[in-house]
């Protein structure tokens, strides 16, 4: 090979190197910015999306924005990774979100919830690559990479240090040749050291990228489950002993007790957050929007009362249904007729006691509950009188339902029973023991009596259970879906 062609092969490979190297480092400089962590998958949990051997990239963002759907990265108690994606979630108090997740391919949610302020969300992935940075971590690799470096800075003090000899003819005219190398190898040094400061950022990129998996569910532990009910989590509404039932893209209805067959009913138009009934009016919100629909009829958006509102939910004067909503100062209310029609105007009202700062929000005819992570309020007055309910023996309640003079509450101690209204609790065994994990319950009041105990409560992957508050018994109902 000629002198001329190798230094344009030299050249070349340089170039390239040097263009490689600056795209590392705006990469890593990038990734440091904005708190990306590149990961590797090394299970087979979130095929087909992403299989055993992705890379992706994680950002580092507060829960209170993550939505289901989202793919979320955590580091367990063990140390290991997990990446899946958020089949439900509930709002908690300080930022904190409760996050049930599941891989792509398992059959059933991830056994521990995770409750977090901020969370790894995958923003970006491809299959495959994840074998290749995993190649490049291998200490081989290392090796050769800083014996490689280490060469071409050798060559490169060599080569410099020939140029500055003097001429071997002592009256031979430098020619431009001979200064063009010169100027050349001057600027070979920056684009040399561009070039290994980003090949050596590359790597080390590519030893940052931690691998993660998740607790693979065999084909065993899918066929226990006892239902299969959805596959994101499903929000419940109950009036009259009637279960309506959605996961924001299904729905399905249930008649009064006894019924067994569910019927199809129009889900809303986004997935919601808070799902409540009254009559023959349902009523959705996701915290932004709000939805509601009579039987046999379309849903219908419309406008909040205020910016800002946090909690919506339906209640009764004993004559027509009442739409409760507020933003943790001020609350409104709109009657709605019993049937299809125009709903009245937000009206400003002021509940004695009211709950502020609501997480979770049950209703049904004229008794309600809210919690906001830690204290418990009851109204069995419409709405207009709140009561505080004796704290939980031990955790903070993260859900509650009120039916009859029972209260129901789960949260970070497990399940909590109140046969008198939120004034004593005691563990409930039953329900630790049935449903550990909670997706949403209602209480509802029955046809027959305003005292009805019972309950619906739904776990996304596991099952719909009626529920005697007082008698403890519960009676599966069919899947929804």
């Amino acid at each position: 090979m000629t002198t001329s062609v190798w230094r344009i092969v030299r050249e070349t490979i340089l170039s390239a190197a040097a263009a490689l190297g600056v795209i590392c480092l705006i990469g890593s400089a990038l990734m440091l910015v904005t708190g990306v962590t590149p990961v590797v998958f090394r299970s087979g949990s979130m095929a087909p999306a992403m299989p055993t051997g992705a890379l992706a990239l994680v950002q580092d963002r507060a829960a209170r924005t993550v939505s289901v759907g989202d793919v979320v990265s955590t580091i367990g108690g063990t140390g290991i990774r997990t990446t899946h994606r958020v089949v439900d979630l509930r709002r908690g108090s300080e930022g904190r979100m409760t996050l049930t997740t599941r891989g792509d391919a398992n059959g059933a949610d991830d056994a521990t919830e995770k409750t977090v302020s901020r969370v790894d969300v995958v923003i970006w992935s491809t299959p495959m690559w994840g074998y290749a940075v995993t190649a490049l971590q291998h200490s081989f690799v290392v090796f050769a990479g800083g014996a490689i470096a280490g060469s071409w800075i050798t060559w490169w003090a060599v080569r410099r240090r020939n140029d500055r000899r003097p001429p071997r003819v002592p009256h031979a005219t430098p020619t431009t040749y001979s200064r063009d190398r010169s100027v050349s190898r001057t600027i070979t040094l920056p684009v040399t050291v561009i070039t290994l400061a980003g090949l050596a950022t590359g790597l080390g990129l590519a030893g940052s990228a931690q691998g993660t998996r998740a607790s693979f569910v065999s084909d065993a532990a899918q066929a226990s489950a006892t239902f299969s009910v959805d596959k994101l989590g499903t929000r419940i509404a109950r009036t009259l002993d009637v279960t309506r039932a959605t996961n924001g893209e299904e729905g399905a209805r249930l008649g009064p007790a006894g019924a067994s067959t569910w019927t199809d009913f129009p889900p809303p138009p986004f997935r919601p957050t808070s799902f409540s009934a009254e009559s023959a009016l349902s009523v959705a919100f996701d915290g932004t929007q709000y939805a509601y629909r009579y039987d046999g009829g379309d849903w219908r958006m419309r406008a909040l009362p205020a910016s800002g509102i946090t909690a919506v939910m339906a209640t009764s004067n004993t004559i027509v249904p009442v739409v409760m909503a507020t933003n943790g100062t001020t609350w409104w209310y709109s009657e709605h007729p019993a049937a299809e029609g125009t709903p009245g105007s937000w009206n400003v009202f002021a509940p004695l006691n009211p709950p502020t700062g609501i997480i979770d929000s049950d209703s049904a005819g004229r008794r309600n509950a809210t919690t906001d992570g830690s204290t418990i309020k009851v109204s069995d007055y419409f709405g207009n009188t709140w009561t505080t309910a004796a704290p939980l023996p031990d955790g903070n309640a993260t859900m509650v339902a009120y039916s009859g003079l029972t209260v129901l509450a789960w949260g970070t101690g497990g399940w909590w029973r109140s046969i008198d209204n939120g004034a004593s609790w005691a563990a409930d065994a039953v329900l630790n023991a049935r449903v550990p994990v909670p997706t949403d319950m209602t209480g509802g009041t029955g046809a027959s009596s305003s005292e009805d105990n019972r309950f619906i409560i739904a776990r996304g992957t596991s099952g719909i259970w009626r529920y005697d508050g007082p008698s403890q018994t519960m009676s599966a109902v069919q899947p929804a879906y």
